[in-house]
């Protein structure tokens, strides 16, 4: 590493990790999207990052080997489902260019977790001027209003999860809390939903902060069935308290119509995310190795679950509204394999993880209550932002079970 390892080598090493975030939404398309910080990083491998440093933490190692498995079910789905050669080249890009980044992002986080707040903060910065300078001409403006919510959202938890850390707990709470608030009258009640759910969780856990470490532990542990009802009772009262606003047109017009139709549909609320339970009737037909990379849909090959029923057109691509779902769909097994290996590490860093550095849970929380939603509910982009926010999970998880020894 040509910075050394002194005081003026870590706040360079910030830098880095920053100007990475600040160019991660920033995207050209060669086959497939490329984001600008991607292609620096494979630049930064040239005499600054040794990128087999990752080969010393056996936790990274396997991160890696799962994503190789992951992209051999690409390659072996493409084959037996005779993928054209460009949809097939674009979905081997997507995972190849994961076990590129990894080594980067192993070294950016190593030895200081809490770095990651650096990058998260240019993320956030990225975010919006990719949205504002890279806008896609056909949105119109309900759309364009529903993506500036998301546009907005990774800075909102960068700073939020800052407050935090600089133990402004109460502004960390007030600011995200408002945040979701606000996107609840622009037509993201899934920010609200994630958010709000957050910080419940992080006040219920302002406990920890008087314990020693292994009674932090011991006190998850012990907390674990009051977690899950309060989580519970927090979803309801979230999803009840967006029905009466909604019904009541408190929300806007729009929010009302939509309310609605999802309220008189076959699956009622559930029907935004009828693209989900397409995935699982796709995958219920071929389990085993999927349909490949962007497969198009034949005619009759599933029921479409939509707020307006309409039919699912043939030669449209076929649903992957999902991390889980669409790596299913479209590389079989392996892929499954892939991201259920994925929530098993975020369930492991909840239970051993979570209380190695009580600064970071305010950001932890928040990324962990997006990520989920994201790996259930959303199509998979963004690589970058992804290992960044696995790799921190893994790394103090396993920091949290050294110092536990």
């Amino acid at each position: 590493m040509a910075f050394g390892t002194n005081e003026k080598f870590l706040s360079k090493k910030n830098c880095v990790v920053f100007i990475i975030g600040l160019f991660s939404f920033i995207k050209i398309r060669i086959l497939g999207t490329l984001g600008i910080s991607e292609i620096l990083i494979i630049g930064l491998y040239i005499g600054l990052i040794n990128p087999f440093s990752f080969l010393e933490n056996k936790n990274v190692v396997y991160l890696y080997g799962m994503t190789f498995l992951w992209l051999l079910g690409v390659f072996i789905s493409d084959q037996l489902n005779g993928t054209p050669i460009i949809d097939s080249l674009k979905g081997l890009f997507n995972v190849i260019f994961l076990l590129l980044l990894i080594p980067f992002v192993y070294w950016a986080l190593y030895d200081k977790p809490s770095r990651m707040l650096f990058f998260w903060l240019g993320a956030g910065i990225s975010s919006l001027m990719g949205f504002y300078f890279q806008k896609v001409p056909s949105l119109n403006l309900y759309e364009a209003e529903v993506w500036s919510v998301y546009a907005y959202y990774p800075l909102c938890i960068a700073i939020s999860g800052l407050l935090y850390y600089n133990q402004k707990r109460f502004l960390s709470y007030l600011f995200i809390e408002s945040f979701a608030i606000w996107s609840l009258w622009h037509m993201s009640r899934n920010v609200f939903l994630c958010m709000t759910i957050g910080v419940c969780l992080l006040i219920f856990m302002t406990n920890l902060k008087y314990l020693e470490f292994y009674d932090r532990i011991r006190f998850l542990k012990d907390k674990c069935l009051i977690l899950i009802l309060i989580l519970c009772f927090s979803i309801f009262s979230i999803s009840y308290g967006y029905e009466y606003l909604a019904s009541h047109k408190i929300l806007g017009e729009r929010a009302y119509q939509k309310y609605i139709m999802q309220h008189n549909s076959e699956l009622g609320l559930l029907s935004a995310r009828g693209d989900f339970f397409q995935s699982l009737e796709l995958v219920s037909k071929k389990p085993i190795i999927g349909y490949g990379s962007y497969a198009k849909a034949n005619s009759n090959m599933l029921t479409y679950y939509s707020l307006d029923e309409k039919e699912f057109s043939k030669d449209e691509i076929l649903p992957g509204h999902s991390y889980l779902m669409g790596g299913w769909v479209y590389t079989g097994i392996l892929g499954l394999i892939f991201w259920l290996y994925i929530l098993r590490l975020i369930f492991k860093f909840l239970y051993v993880g979570l209380v190695y550095d009580l600064k970071l849970m305010g950001i932890n929380i928040l990324l962990i209550c997006m990520m989920l939603w994201n790996i259930f509910f959303s199509p998979f982009s963004d690589r970058l932002n992804f290992l960044f926010f696995i790799m921190s999970l893994i790394i103090q998880t396993q920091y949290s079970k050294e110092y536990a020894k």
